[in-house]
């Protein structure tokens, strides 16, 4: 009998991935194979190590070559797409004017620029297979290291990473903003090693019938634990990667009601109570305002930024844009420091350690909040560009810390239920 894993996914945000035609999204196998290569970096401290990550998902270093895992995805039905525009998300909007506030469109601003049009989805409620065909379960149990082979962890790396990603991550663009939300629903081993699979499958509890956000919690320290005791991510320092480690926290925000005129957006209401959150915290946020403004507009020195706006923390690059009657508008963008691109050169982007998703609880979708531990954006400087060229000799700021995550978790917590690894505990 072949041996294969299969697992069943069910799409609860609007997931936009594809290729050259934005009209039809698709998901591909090489996709949700860059995904759990994120999610096994994030639960194994030694992915990089000889007989690691390159043994498990292939590479093309010596006795390296192809995986030992190959993924197809089954689709049951061709799944029908979703055009979502800024008249739509209306129905979301709070305030008026200037002072409008959208957690929707905040979370998913860049699909509603004029550029994307176009642009369409995977709906919500769409469900997926993914296959996992394991021809050799042997050669994936063994890695070749120091010229000798020897027994691994790939069978709970595999189930881990799947594990990660129906319960934390998401796929395609603006994953970690909530879209592309993945629900683990099922999963199945066949085939060879199956008592010893289904074993470790079981240690990893699925928990979508979870009654109330304290018995997800619960689900989830226990499925964490569990995988510390498998790779022992707690007792190593955490890398720069985004990764488990004692910085791990989960906030989980009540489920909301839908007003009438949003009840066909029933995906929104977990994005719409984050993305609220979020823009209400980070917007006109002081000093970081008053600091760039005072920077662009000030006549001495006196005012030159020396420290990088604290907001830098929710990802890089960061712009602010400013104008003042019968002054053209000043612009200032933020990117990350001493990072590098594959290519050699000076990274602007730094994503966010912040994973926002829709999770379902008790038959609802709540929104939540994850933040993995590792470096985060501005942890090691950051550098700043104005639109009309470098002020002064200033262009490298002094690196910022994590206070403002650790305030904005606290402040959704507050409304809600929270897990950190330190605390080992729900609230």
């Amino acid at each position: 009998m072949r041996t294969r894993l299969t697992v069943e996914f069910r799409v609860s945000t609007p997931l936009y991935l594809g290729g050259a035609d934005p009209a039809r999204p698709e998901i591909r196998s090489a996709s949700i194979k860059g995904a759990l290569r994120h999610w096994y970096r994030a639960v194994d401290p030694g992915f990089g190590k000889e007989g690691g990550e390159a043994s498990l998902f292939g590479g093309v270093g010596k006795q390296q070559g192809q995986s030992p895992v190959l993924l197809a995805t089954d689709w049951q039905e061709t799944p029908k797409t979703l055009h979502v525009t800024r008249n739509q998300l209306k129905c979301f909007d709070q305030g008026k004017g200037k002072e409008t506030k959208n957690g929707v469109a905040y979370l998913g601003y860049t699909f509603l620029l004029a550029g994307n049009t176009d642009r369409r989805a995977i709906r919500p409620g769409s469900t997926f297979r993914l296959i996992c065909r394991i021809p050799r379960l042997k050669r994936m149990e063994k890695a070749w290291v120091d010229g000798r082979q020897q027994d691994t962890q790939h069978v709970p790396a595999l189930l881990s990473a799947i594990w990660l990603l129906g319960h934390v991550g998401s796929l395609g663009s603006r994953a970690r903003r909530g879209f592309g939300s993945l629900e683990l629903c099922s999963w199945e081993w066949e085939g060879e090693g199956q008592e010893s699979a289904r074993e470790q499958m079981e240690r990893l509890p699925l928990l979508r019938e979870r009654r109330s956000a304290e018995e997800w919690l619960k689900g989830f320290a226990a499925a964490v634990a569990q995988m510390d005791q498998w790779f022992g991510w707690s007792k190593q320092r955490p890398g720069t990667h985004p990764c488990l480690g004692p910085a791990l926290r989960v906030v989980i925000l009540p489920a909301g009601r839908p007003a009438a005129n949003q009840s066909s957006y029933p995906w929104a209401m977990p994005l719409q109570a984050v993305g609220l959150e979020m823009q209400r915290f980070r917007s006109g946020k002081e000093p970081d305002r008053g600091n760039v403004r005072d920077h662009l507009f000030g006549e001495d020195r006196s005012t030159v930024l020396q420290v990088a706006p604290e907001r830098a923390a929710f990802g890089l690059p960061l712009t602010f844009r400013f104008s003042r009657p019968g002054q053209r508008t000043k612009e200032i963008e933020f990117s990350p420091a001493g990072h590098y691109d594959v290519q050699g050169k000076p990274a602007s982007r730094f994503p966010s350690s912040l994973w926002i998703r829709a999770t379902r609880i008790g038959g609802n979708l709540h929104g939540m909040i994850t933040r993995l531990d590792g470096e985060f954006p501005g942890q090691k400087g950051v550098v700043y560009k104005e639109s009309n060229g470098y002020r002064g000799r200033q262009s490298e700021l002094a690196p910022i810390t994590d206070s403002l995550l650790r305030e904005f978790l606290d402040r959704c917590a507050a409304k809600g239920n929270d897990w950190s690894w330190q605390g080992r505990g729900g609230k």
